[in-house]
């Protein structure tokens, strides 16, 4: 899957909205929007700015800054005519150093009171090793295949992060998803990236079907998987690689920076039926 429709490609799937192992991908955003800064909301805060410098007063030579104290205003003695008044003091000094360079942007400050929830609106937050994760859920899946919910803005009070449906049987290419991004902030704004710093990803889960299903991560354009585990199983990020249902061939995932986490089902040569309830996950 690709973010706001960006394909991953793979499995032979067929080209069109962000696939991912045989066309799996996701596009939609929080209540199925695509992917941007589409969502109204605040953006992330930015860091603070530092405090202007101090302005040094210098002064000039032999005088005050402001221009010195003037030369005696008596002339010379002697003949008819007074002498030269005496010179001013020096120009005054310099101000000092310009106001700092503002910090740098900073992200979202979103707590996770727990290991794992989800908002009314289905904003999720995911406890992480050393941070919390939180976006909102996405879902979806290729133009013949039927998937509920894809949009989460309504999701109510007793949300949970559910699918069901079928995938078509359209020569493998049919594919479903469901997902979350990772920083995107509360009330939707501009999805940013976090690099993880554990050692990999524990998923709780159940899947109903007969259809192969993955665990996802998103990097930009490029997807590392791994074929869903057992529910409640961490899996190192060492497992996930790209083109994951060949064990002989892919890149190993590196710990880039990610976008989303999404659980992705990809289709066979017959439509079939799938439920997929995601009930927790977390960096370990």
């Amino acid at each position: 899957m690709g973010i706001g429709g960006n394909p991953a490609g793979g499995k032979g799937g067929a080209s069109g909205a962000s696939s991912a192992k045989g066309g799996s991908g996701s596009s939609a955003g929080k209540g199925g929007s695509n992917g941007g800064s589409d969502l109204g909301g605040a953006q992330a805060s930015g860091g603070d700015t530092s405090a202007a410098g101090d302005t040094t007063t210098g002064a000039g030579d032999g005088g005050m800054p402001s221009g010195g104290e003037p030369g005696s205003a008596d002339g010379g003695t002697g003949g008819s005519n007074g002498g030269t008044g005496g010179s001013n003091g020096g120009a005054g000094g310099n101000g000092g150093a310009t106001s700092g360079t503002g910090g740098s942007a900073g992200q979202s400050s979103v707590s996770c009171d727990t290991d794992f929830s989800i908002g009314s609106d289905g904003f999720v937050r995911m406890l992480a090793h050393d941070a919390c994760w939180h976006g909102y859920a996405m879902s979806g899946g290729d133009t013949l295949s039927s998937v509920s919910p894809t949009t989460w803005d309504t999701c109510g009070s007793s949300c949970q992060l559910s699918i069901i449906g079928t995938v078509s049987g359209s020569n493998g290419t049919g594919y479903a998803y469901l997902g979350f991004y990772l920083n995107e902030p509360a009330g939707g704004a501009t999805k940013g990236k976090v690099t993880p710093t554990g050692t990999g990803i524990k998923l709780t889960h159940t899947y109903t079907s007969a259809l192969p299903a993955y665990l996802e991560l998103l990097s930009g354009s490029t997807t590392y998987c791994v074929a869903l585990p057992a529910s409640g199983t961490t899996v190192p990020y060492s497992s996930f690689k790209t083109n994951c249902w060949d064990v002989s061939s892919g890149t190993t995932y590196a710990k880039q920076p990610i976008d989303a986490l999404e659980v992705s089902i990809s289709g066979g040569e017959d439509s079939a039926d799938f439920n997929l309830h995601i009930v927790s996950v977390e960096e370990l």
